[in-house]
């Protein structure tokens, strides 16, 4: 019978089998691509967080004027849509994304004209002004688009956990 009046309780029949950490079974080993499946959407968001950030910081790079809070300001809002793309595209929401995706090869194709215009000309530009406004403004509704998305994919099929292996 267990002696509560202890300061920690001592369960005199089963003392091995409570507290002895030596005679519990190891946890199983688990290969490293089942951990990097498990986790895919999360890496996969990880390195798209910091694509949509490295799209900021190329977008701000072609601002005449000092903005230059603008895009450490806005780094959780590019790393949840990241983290948002990475697991529709792990959950194989692929038409949930859609929208996003194609915003983002709008936003990737200005970005691409952006640099090159930046290369034609010097001092003011009004094409590249208006490359940048327009990246600026697609790249915006592709957070808003993959967040919607998510958030749609989730209230109609939630996540749900592995079933037990026992």
């Amino acid at each position: 019978m267990a002696d509560l009046t202890t300061a920690a309780p001592v369960e005199t029949e089963k003392s091995t089998f409570l507290h002895d950490r030596g005679g519990r079974p190891e946890a199983p080993k688990r290969p490293v691509a089942e951990l990097v499946r498990d986790n895919l959407g999360l890496l996969l968001g990880l390195v798209l967080a910091l694509g949509f950030t490295a799209l900021a910081f190329q977008t701000r790079a072609s601002w005449d004027s000092h903005r230059d809070w603008v895009v450490p300001m806005t780094v959780p809002i590019w790393a949840v849509a990241g983290v948002s793309l990475g697991h529709l595209l792990a959950r194989r929401k692929v038409d949930a994304a859609f929208t996003g995706l194609m915003l983002l090869v709008v936003v990737l194709g200005l970005t691409i004209l952006n640099i090159w215009q930046g290369t034609q000309s010097e001092g003011q530009d009004g094409a590249r002004d208006a490359l940048t406004i327009s990246a600026a403004v697609a790249l915006g509704i592709t957070v808003l688009a993959l967040l919607v998305g998510a958030i749609w994919v989730e209230a109609k099929d939630p996540t749900k956990a592995p079933p037990p292996e026992m």
